[in-house]
């Protein structure tokens, strides 16, 4: 629910909620959930506004685990989080700042007392300035952050964080569009990394795009965040952080009644995973991965259209969490209007689908062995229906009930249905 009010041509005031409930597939998969929104809003003239957000969260839930560890009991979380923002915009120049604070208790069942309270905090300001230099536009933006993690009984840790990037580009109807930039950063204690980026697009012919783009990323050396034991470390060697690399192009066809695309993406992440306890490296392998997207848009008739795309990866690195090599997606929609724009129905059914799937290995020792998972094709439908200012929606997962996992030991929902009613009014 979300209400709004507008006493002034310069001032407004939105407030909003949301509440969840989900009695789960099973027995350690409840949840419940409720969400407060407000927002202030203040103009000063054409180019200046102020503008106040709060946000808050609180949930209470029962956390799914696999059930092929028997060893690990299970986990309930409570969780209250608030957040903070104050933003001023005036003519080129944006200012954002962020507050939040954050409280998570663990508890693991059937004990009642609390195994682990976590109480945290942050702050964030992000600075940007963007403006056109003649037939280039420049960005320019600034981040500074500072966070706290207290877990009672075992940490007190403090991190301070900076960033700071600049780009310049073409204009978006240039002939030729490109973009190249660099970012700083500076996580914690760690060393300040240099991580450039470019993209350059071209019109090829009528209805022929391509793109090319390269971009760095670095991960952090730290402690996993795990509910129970900490027992990872992230890192090189000498506990510093690691820099991965990417690389990618695109070619797009598009004409009135059909769109087709192709994308080839090559990663370099060199990430070390090792474990504490033994402190052997599960994960050291340079994770060097090639992926190909390939999809189509196709408009059969007036009111028929298909939908399909296809993700098939090749990598040779260990993960703990591994993907499947084969993904797709793809669906048939129906869509219509009637009574001269007053009824909008739109009718998709379709399917999701995964190659086969390893077993996860994100906590060795825990957990009994599994085989792979088999390839799976589920189904799903999805009705919308707009009446004038009111949208009405069903979902329906699943609706041939199939068993199956995503990940060895957690099962997902049979014939899952969500529904919902959403009424924009306005006096």
């Amino acid at each position: 629910m979300r209400l709004g009010l507008k006493p002034t041509a310069h001032s407004a005031l939105t407030a909003g909620a949301v509440l969840k409930n989900y009695g789960g597939t099973a027995a350690d998969e409840k949840y419940r959930a409720q969400k407060v929104n407000l927002s202030v809003e203040r103009r000063f003239g054409p180019q200046w506004r102020l503008r106040y957000l709060l946000l808050l969260n609180k949930m209470d839930r029962d956390v799914p685990w696999s059930t092929s560890t028997p060893q690990v009991p299970f986990l309930h979380e409570k969780l209250d989080r608030y957040d903070h923002g104050l933003s001023l915009q005036a003519h080129r120049v944006s200012v954002f700042w962020q507050y939040t604070d954050l409280h998570r208790e663990f508890y693991h069942r059937p004990t009642p007392a609390a195994q682990q309270i976590q109480n945290a905090g942050r702050s964030r300001l992000l600075m940007q300035y963007g403006r056109r230099l003649g037939p280039v536009q420049w960005h320019s933006g600034g981040l500074w952050q500072h966070s706290r993690m207290e877990i009672s009984g075992r940490s007190d840790s403090r991190r301070g964080d900076l960033e700071a990037w600049t780009q310049l580009g073409s204009t978006a109807h240039a002939p030729w569009f490109w973009l190249a930039g660099v970012q700083a950063q500076r996580r914690g204690d760690q060393k300040t990394a240099v991580l450039p980026q470019v993209q350059v697009a071209r019109t090829l012919a009528a209805g022929w795009n391509s793109r090319l783009w390269y971009g760095s990323h670095v991960t952090c050396a730290g402690l996993s965040g795990g509910c129970g034991v900490e027992s990872y470390v992230a890192g090189d060697r000498a506990f510093e952080q690691e820099r991965s690399d990417q690389w990618g192009g695109a070619l797009e066809k598009n004409s009135d009644a059909v769109r087709y695309f192709i994308s080839v993406s090559y990663s370099s992440d060199r990430m070390t995973l090792s474990s504490l306890p033994s402190q052997t490296a599960a994960f050291t392998q340079d994770a060097n991965r090639w992926a190909v997207d390939i999809g189509v848009e196709q408009k059969l008739n007036r009111c028929f259209s298909f939908y399909a795309d296809l993700r098939q990866t090749r990598d040779n690195e260990k993960d703990p969490l591994p993907q499947p090599a084969q993904q797709a997606w793809g669906c048939v929609q129906y869509a219509n209007i009637f009574f001269s724009g007053d009824l909008d129905v739109r009718l998709r059914v379709g399917f999701n689908g995964w190659g086969e799937r390893g077993e996860n290995s994100l906590m060795p020792g825990t957990r009994l062995p599994s085989p792979a998972l088999s390839p799976v094709v589920v189904p799903f439908a999805h009705l919308g229906v707009k009446i004038k200012s009111a949208r009405l929606f069903f979902m329906l997962r699943n609706f041939a009930g199939i068993d199956y996992q995503l990940l060895p030991g957690y099962m997902m929902p049979k014939q899952q249905l969500r529904w919902g009613f959403v009424w924009d009014f306005f006096d």
